[in-house]
């Protein structure tokens, strides 16, 4: 099977009463392994999704002033939201990101 090739199917999922964010979980976490565990199927991947952002507006003078430059506030930012992925599970047809929901400050807390 080659994943080049033009997709078979193509879904669109829509809601009235969840919002998107809710909806694009749903295909991460359910629609999609299922999918994939589908006998025959090579590929199956999620576009258009909707992620939550964050849009910081700094004030370069009043940062210049004290003495701080758009990296460190970029670079603090990026400290304190890491959301990496825990580790991943192989099977012999397909691999699973695995996440972790609630913040732990110990390995004994995954």
């Amino acid at each position: 099977m080659n994943p080049a090739e033009t997709p078979v199917l193509l879904l669109a999922l829509t809601s009235d009463t969840l919002p998107m964010t809710t909806v694009d979980a749903y295909a991460e976490t359910i629609l999609l392994p299922k999918i994939s565990q589908i006998s025959g199927v090579g590929l199956v991947g999620i576009g258009g999704q909707v992620k939550p952002a964050i849009r910081v507006q700094v004030n370069p003078q009043a940062l210049a002033a004290r003495g701080i430059g758009l990296e460190d506030v970029r670079s603090v930012i990026a400290q304190a939201n890491v959301d990496l992925p825990k580790g991943t599970l192989n099977s012999p047809r397909q691999t699973y990101t695995l996440k972790h929901q609630r913040p732990t400050a110990e390995a004994r807390g995954l």
